[in-house]
């Protein structure tokens, strides 16, 4: 699993990493109002994402990681439905954009963002193919490769004085340009890509995505709708301080949501095979999803004031408060996307969404009930309460099936070890931030040490967990299989 991880970790990480450079540059070049133009344009590309994609990337994975049908079969139908939904929605986005009540000027990015993302579908879409086969190196390399060249060019083009729709127009281009190099790489290692014959089986298909694509736009609503209601109620400049803050913490779940691309396949393999080796997966997973979030959590909490300032400036300096209360969302998401991991892999898909349709229900109440009062705070005190909900039902049917987490302990010892973060900003309070951060992570691990249960159980399972995975050989019968 070591190895899988690293795969995909690299490309991704990476990735989000420069995208993330991408939206620094962005709001110090253009400032509140730019920022919160393309703030909103992204939270409307996941709208793209979620009716273009419904739920086939993690399909793709469990359907194509069983082998009960040889590829070509299974993929013919998932491919067809995807071009379908692909161009659908594209159609449907030049149509609503000019319509939409907001300027010209984010029409346009929400056009061209929309475009890239509906694109960048296709491109997981074939990553989702790799991992299904266990194929990390390449799921990682076109990963990397469309992420970084994406943010990099639109980097270069501000950095030579560009102006914001032609450094964003670069994200469609290499969008296009990396559908192409998936399909390359998926053709020349499985053999050629055929379309569905019959329109019954892509209807049948879309019948049985159903689940996963309401799950993924339910996933979206509780991600984006936040920023699109602080758009259309306060403006977009506060939707732009809203997701100042959001973007840093949404990039610090990255390590959750890797660990679950790479967790579904074994999870599935292990329902149909062990249910003891799934149930220690399952409790070793959210263990150290507790040993992740919390302190990660506590930490930006702590350096909340000189983060906001060190990335984006002063003038942003209304986003802190906000990022201090999303800080708890870094440890209540990485928990409930391990537990939302393993419903799909019990195949519980359908109760995971029903759930999730009470969460995202919390969240758009929550909003239009708090935004007009609190403003912006209001909008993050909303998305906390909907995790928390999202958390506890979550864990209500798993727990029939797999046992209660038995992850409170663990909590609890991570949670002494987080008073650590506190002793380099008491003594060390002009240090600079960085030597501050290393020296709370070393006292935070060396705390850890300290429990004998960690250094002699947890340690272990872990190192456990990352080493060993099921591994499957793909039947010489899936078209032209390359060792």
């Amino acid at each position: 699993m070591f190895k899988n991880f690293s795969f995909l970790t690299f490309g991704r990480a990476s990735g989000d990493f420069f995208n993330f450079l991408l939206f620094v540059l962005i709001a110090r070049t253009f400032g509140q109002e730019s920022i919160g133009h393309y703030s909103f344009a992204m939270a409307l590309g996941g709208f793209c994402i979620a009716f273009a994609d419904f739920g086939l990337y993690y399909l793709t994975i469990k359907e194509l990681s069983h082998k009960v049908l040889p590829f070509g079969q299974s993929f013919a139908s998932i491919w067809s439905l995807r071009i379908i939904l692909a161009v659908s929605v594209t159609v449907a986005l030049i149509f609503l954009t000019p319509f939409m009540p907001v300027s010209e000027h984010a029409q346009s990015l929400i056009l061209i963002i929309g475009i890239s993302f509906i694109f960048g579908t296709l491109v997981d879409g074939f990553s989702a193919v790799f991992i299904a086969h266990e194929n990390m190196q390449l799921a990682g390399l076109l990963d990397f490769s469309h992420r970084v060249t994406g943010a990099l060019t639109a980097i270069v083009v501000l950095l030579l004085g560009g102006n914001l729709f032609l450094a964003v127009g670069m994200l469609p281009i290499m969008a296009v340009v990396h559908s192409w190099g998936g399909y390359y790489l998926a053709k020349k290692r499985y053999g050629r890509l055929k379309l569905a014959t019959s329109w019954s089986s892509v209807s049948k298909r879309f019948r049985s995505t159903i689940p996963y694509g309401l799950s993924e736009l339910l996933g979206q609503m509780a991600m984006r709708t936040n920023i699109v209601l602080l758009g259309f109620l306060l403006g977009t400049t506060a939707a732009g301080t809203y997701n100042v803050a959001y973007r840093i913490v949404f990039s610090l779940i990255f390590f959750s949501i890797f660990v679950r691309i790479i967790l579904l396949p074994m999870a599935s393999s292990l329902h149909t095979q062990d249910k003891d080796q799934l149930v220690a997966l399952y409790r070793n997973s959210l263990s150290l999803m507790v040993f992740f979030g919390l302190p990660t959590s506590c930490g930006i909490w702590l350096i909340a004031p000189d983060l906001i300032d060190l990335l984006y400036g002063k003038i942003y300096s209304e986003s802190i408060p906000v990022l201090r209360i999303l800080s708890a969302l870094i440890f209540l998401f990485s928990v409930r996307n391990i537990l939302g991991t393993f419903l799909t892999a019990v195949n519980l898909q359908s109760e995971k969404t029903k759930r999730e349709a009470y969460g995202a229900l919390s969240i758009i109440t929550g909003n239009l009930l708090l935004i007009p009062i609190w403003g912006v705070l209001g909008s993050a005190f909303a998305t906390i309460g909907s995790e928390i909900l999202l958390l506890v039902l979550f864990i209500m049917p798993l727990s029939s099936i797999l046992g209660w987490p038995g992850i409170g302990r663990t909590i609890v010892r991570s949670g002494i070890a987080c008073f650590s973060f506190i002793v380099p900003f008491l003594f060390f309070s002009t240090a600079p931030l960085f030597a501050k951060v290393l020296v709370s992570i070393f006292l935070y691990f060396a705390t850890l040490f300290l429990f004998t249960e960690v250094r002699q159980n947890e340690l272990p399972k872990f190192w456990k967990l990352f080493r060993n995975s099921p591994r499957r050989t793909i039947p010489a019968t899936e078209g032209n299989c390359q060792p």
